[in-house]
C-alpha cells in the first residue's frame, strides 16, 4: 500500500512539474507593433535594441524588400539580407551599412539615431542595412561582407553609392549626420 500510495504521488509531482514546464514554454513575449517618435526619442540607449521595430517589408519604388523594415517608408533601414542588398545594389542604389555589434554601447547608443534619420529621409533611391558584427547574431552572409569591406570593427559605416565606396567611418553619428550623408549622395 506505502509504494502504491509513493507511486500516486511521484506521478502527481510529475505531472505538476510536466504542466508548469510545458506552461513557461507557451508563455512568450509579444513584441510591440508600433512605438511613435515621441517614445523612440525617450528610450534609453540600454533598451535600442529592442526598440528597433521590425515591420513588414516595404515597397520603395519599383523594388519591394523581403527583410525586417527597422524604420523608413521612403527610405527603408531594413535588417541585412543577402537578397536585399544585392537587390539593392543592382538597382543601383545609394547604400548605408551598420556595422552594429549588440554588446557594443555606441552602437546600441546610435540605434535610436538611425531610426530617427531614416524615419525622416525621403530619398527613394536609397536604402540602410543594420549588418550584425561580430555579435551572437552576425551570419556567414555578414561576416563575408566585412571582409569584403574591410570592416574590422564595430559601428563601422559604409556609405556606397553606384557599388564604389563614398564613405567608411567608425565615429558615432547622430541622426542628423546620418540623414545628412545620405541626402549629401542622393544629389
Amino acid at each position: 500500500m506505502k509504494n502504491l500510495f509513493l507511486g500516486v504521488a511521484v506521478l502527481v509531482v510529475v505531472a505538476i512539474g510536466a504542466v508548469l514546464f510545458l506552461n513557461s514554454q507557451n508563455n512568450t513575449k509579444k513584441i510591440p507593433t508600433s512605438l511613435s517618435d515621441e517614445t523612440m526619442a525617450n528610450k534609453t540607449a540600454k533598451d535600442s535594441e529592442s526598440m528597433m521595430e521590425k515591420k513588414p517589408a516595404v515597397e520603395s519604388g519599383a523594388s519591394m524588400y523581403s527583410g525586417a523594415v527597422l524604420a523608413g517608408s521612403t527610405t527603408p533601414f531594413l535588417t541585412f539580407s543577402k537578397a536585399d542588398y544585392g537587390k539593392a545594389v543592382s538597382e543601383g542604389k545609394i547604400i548605408l551599412l551598420d556595422f552594429y555589434a549588440n554588446w557594443c554601447p555606441i552602437c546600441r547608443a546610435e540605434a535610436p539615431e538611425w531610426v530617427a534619420a531614416f524615419n525622416n529621409l525621403n530619398v527613394p533611391n536609397a536604402v540602410g542595412f543594420k549588418v550584425n558584427y561580430n555579435d551572437s547574431e552576425t551570419d556567414q552572409d555578414e561576416k563575408d561582407l566585412a571582409k569584403q569591406f574591410g570592416v574590422t570593427y564595430q559601428h563601422t559605416k559604409v556609405l556606397l553609392k553606384n557599388g564604389t565606396v563614398v564613405e567608411k567611418v567608425t565615429e558615432q553619428w547622430d541622426a542628423a549626420q546620418i540623414q545628412s550623408v545620405v541626402e549629401d549622395a542622393s544629389k
